[in-house]
């Protein structure tokens, strides 16, 4: 059975936290990472993988396989306004309306902030804005994201202040 081989704990209080999880799950301290900020805990064998197995069988798939399989899943999206299929996923942007069950996609940020004024001027509930990092690739929230735009006027996302400035 594939496991977790520790987990990393941060707060504020790193020795009341992790002794909690060393209470109830039983997890020990790795000491010899320990720091004055820091505890990691060997998580064992906690993870109990039996239902997604269970699932993967069932939809005639290899889990086995498809835990070893670090490769990026492609996402098949249209964009919200226009239909069209989405192929440069870079620039990708999403809106989460409330109520609805999936999120909204759209083939840059500027097509992205231009549906969330009309999805505003409609009164509709946003959930979340979510634009891809221009440098990583990495899904981050658009209202904590920094934003640069183009001498061709496209905008692009960034995790960090600094990088959006480089």
């Amino acid at each position: 059975m594939p496991s977790l081989s520790y987990v990393n704990v941060f707060a504020q209080d790193v020795v009341a936290l992790s002794g909690f999880f060393q209470r109830v799950f039983g997890f020990p301290e790795i000491e010899a990472i320990r720091s004055p900020i820091f505890r990691g805990l060997d998580t064992g064998k906690f993870i109990d993988d039996q239902y997604i197995r269970a699932a993967f069988q069932q939809a005639g798939q290899d889990y086995d396989k498809a835990l070893k399989n670090y490769a990026q899943l492609p996402l098949e999206a249209n964009d919200a306004l226009t239909g069209k299929p989405i192929s440069d996923f870079r620039r990708l942007a999403q809106i989460w309306v409330r109520g609805e069950d999936k999120v909204r996609h759209y083939a840059s940020p500027e097509a992205a902030l231009s549906a969330l004024a009309q999805l505003e001027q409609e009164g509709k509930d946003i959930r979340a804005i979510y634009a891809q990092a221009a440098d990583s690739g990495i899904k981050l929230l658009a209202n904590q994201a920094w934003f640069v735009r183009s001498d061709k006027g496209e905008l692009s996302a960034f995790l960090l202040k600094s990088q959006a400035e480089q």
